[in-house]
């Protein structure tokens, strides 16, 4: 077989005489080699800070503040539960949308509303699992802050539409396009803040701050108690307005009162009437319902 034919290098090392050549090629060598180690070096070096900018924004600012999260890592939380819950428990269903609308007209917007709380939920369970923008509470989540302002907004046009003649606000009775898209709106500002709570006081506790575990427990038990409340409190404000005549189709008061004395009068006897109805769940035979 015909041998390779030999490069210009091993020409040279079989050459004893030039011994100045073989040492001028064993330096260039020698500094091809290093040439190549050094852009190895920078290349890796490239990537890896590249990596640590892509990540500085979310993971490396939230490993950087790991026990040291901040007493409004946890604030935030907790009053966006308690902020919207009370809305929603005070007007749904029993003001917003059964108080303005027949039962029939409601059953579209029953069926409808467990799909709009859920955006919130799938919306959150794509950024902690997909991405890496939520992995601890930062500013941006504050941001969600904004979904509160349409909950006063919506309880502030309902009890004028149903304790004034504010045509403006009168229009809403008994309108389902109207209805529908005010609980729509009620139910994902809910769905979005409930959620959020939930996760970042979550965070919270796991990310090992102090006493995370103790204020999410409390926050589990607060929840349940501030829903149980604000659903008495609905129950007692519903009562008492049909017993006035606010109900429909008419919307006609049977009492004589004054504003002043009919506003003192719902504030009393909205509490009056929900704690009845408290203390009835305890008295309840549940037999006489089997």
């Amino acid at each position: 077989m015909k041998e390779p034919a030999k490069s210009a290098i091993d020409y040279l090392f079989e050459n004893p005489q030039e011994e100045g050549t073989k040492q001028k090629v064993e330096t260039l060598e020698k500094l091809i080699k290093s040439e190549k180690s050094n852009s190895d070096n920078s290349e890796a070096q490239t990537e890896t800070n590249t990596g640590k900018t892509a990540e500085s924004l979310c993971v490396q600012y939230c490993r950087e503040r790991v026990g040291r999260d901040g007493i409004g890592s946890a604030l935030s939380p907790l009053l966006l539960y308690w902020s919207s819950t009370m809305f929603k428990d005070f007007l749904f269903p029993a003001t917003l949308p059964y108080g303005l609308l027949t039962r029939d007209k409601c059953h579209i917007i029953n069926v409808m509303t467990p799909i709009f709380m859920n955006i919130g939920p799938v919306t959150f369970f794509v950024l902690d699992n997909f991405t890496d923008v939520f992995g601890c509470w930062s500013w941006y989540f504050d941001m969600f802050w904004v979904l509160f302002i349409p909950l006063p907004i919506l309880l502030t046009f309902v009890l004028r539409a149903i304790f004034t003649r504010d045509p403006a606000a009168r229009c809403i009775i008994n309108s389902r396009p109207r209805v529908t898209c005010m609980t729509f709106m009620l139910m994902v500002s809910f769905g979005y803040m409930e959620p959020l709570s939930y996760m970042g006081l979550a965070k919270y506790a796991f990310r090992q701050n102090p006493g995370g575990f103790t204020i999410m427990g409390y926050h589990v038990t607060s929840a349940f108690l501030c829903r149980a409340l604000f659903s008495k409190i609905s129950v007692g404000f519903s009562d008492t307005r049909i017993s006035l005549g606010y109900h429909l189709p008419k919307f006609r008061p049977t009492h004589r009162m004054s504003k002043k004395n009919l506003y003192m009068y719902l504030f009393k006897e909205t509490f009056r009437r929900a704690l009845r109805d408290f203390k009835g769940d305890f008295k309840l035979d549940i037999k006489k319902y089997l």
